[in-house]
């Protein structure tokens, strides 16, 4: 069994468990209009029912419908699915921060793990936290990501006034 995540053109991602996941994709997009593709697919066997359930868990902020989540950055999924398949914390609770900056407001910071976790293994993400640094002119301990150098999405979830998450 392969846990999948497929996202359509306009950003709603979906988790699901499928034998085939190109057939999955294929019979999803028979029933839609939007352009679909697998964002990502990993085999699992017997753990995929645990794997999308804890996904499901640490994406609630984002749910819309069924097993569709409205999500502006694939990387906030992903590090969602990694932190359900492997049980890894350090992914969930970056995961964690970013919904509870998103539903707060404020500044976005992470500890020093999680900061090296970014840097190893979201690129994208490093960059900003770099230019962020070189701004303050000192290296940190504790990384603040501001809202006007991040994106809007924080202002869009108050716009929708999804509840807290807890």
């Amino acid at each position: 069994m392969f846990v999948y995540l497929i996202k359509r053109r306009h950003g709603e991602i979906k988790i699901g468990i499928a034998s085939d996941v190109k057939k999955r994709l294929s019979s999803l997009a028979t029933g839609s209009l939007d352009e679909l593709a697998i964002l990502y697919s990993m085999r699992v066997g017997q753990a995929a029912r645990h794997i999308e359930d804890g996904f499901k868990a640490l994406m609630r902020f984002y749910h819309v419908r069924g097993e569709w989540y409205e999500c502006d950055d694939d990387t906030i999924a992903m590090l969602a699915l990694r932190a359900a398949a492997h049980g890894d914390m350090i992914a969930a609770s970056i995961v964690k921060a970013v919904i509870a900056w998103r539903t707060d407001g404020g500044a976005l910071s992470f500890n020093v793990e999680q900061h090296d976790y970014i840097e190893r293994r979201i690129p994208e993400w490093a960059s900003r936290i770099r230019s962020i640094r070189e701004r303050q002119g000192k290296p940190l301990l504790r990384v603040n990501i501001y809202p006007e150098t991040w994106n809007n999405a924080r202002l869009e979830a108050k716009r929708r006034k999804r509840p807290p998450v807890s």
